[in-house]
């Protein structure tokens, strides 16, 4: 079985090298723009959980729904979930927890963001994955992506780092970029996509059970 996790700094290229990996290996990519539209199909508000999420506003306890209606995730045999009345964010968060613990254990998948290095941490067959690269390179693929000012780009990337870092602080008191918290931290900005791709297929499958 294979299980990796992927942290990212923005900019880094964590989506498009998540899906390469999940791509090559053959197995379900779970990521963050799934979750979100999960919130949309069980029409709840985003507004209410925007302090949950690493990154952005999203439905955290609803993505075994989401599991469920789309068809590469939901091989990985995850019940929908109803929940009455809307439950705490803290509530929703520990939801969220327990669907990374369930995918980590029965897998195979690709599992980006929301702390899973963290979370799956006993796993030995999970790989943990972190992806990083110069601010300058961040800068430049943030600014092309996002059609904005360099300057802006630069706070988009510096914002995300302290809001990564913080979630990870406050919800398990661990350093987002701490190198004890993973199995293998690449530099994107100087080996490029396709290589950091080799290598983490690579290193999953030398990890598989």
């Amino acid at each position: 079985m294979i299980v990796v996790t992927v942290a990212a700094q923005l900019g880094a290229g964590g989506r498009p090298i998540a899906q390469r990996v999940a791509e090559v290996l053959g197995i379900p990519y779970l990521d963050n723009e799934l979750v979100h539209q999960a919130s949309l199909l069980a029409g709840v508000s985003e507004d209410a959980l925007a302090d949950i999420d690493e990154r952005r506003p999203t439905l955290l306890g609803y993505i075994a729904d989401l599991l469920a209606r789309y068809p590469t995730a939901a091989e990985l045999g995850i019940p929908t979930v109803s929940v009455e009345p809307p439950l705490s964010q803290e509530s929703f968060r520990r939801m969220f927890e327990d669907v990374i613990l369930d995918v980590g254990t029965k897998g195979p998948a690709v599992i980006i963001g929301r702390a899973g290095n963290i979370i799956l941490k006993d796993k030995p067959w999970v790989l943990r994955l972190y992806l990083m690269a110069p601010l300058q390179f961040r800068i430049q693929k943030i600014s092309e992506r996002e059609d904005v000012a360099p300057e802006i780009a630069k706070r988009m990337a510096l914002e995300s780092d302290k809001n990564r870092n913080g979630y990870h602080k406050t919800y398990y008191k661990s350093d987002w970029q701490d190198p004890a918290n993973y199995d293998l931290m690449l530099n994107t900005g100087r080996i490029g996509m396709e290589t950091a791709v080799e290598l983490i297929v690579s290193a999953a499958k030398s990890l598989s059970t």
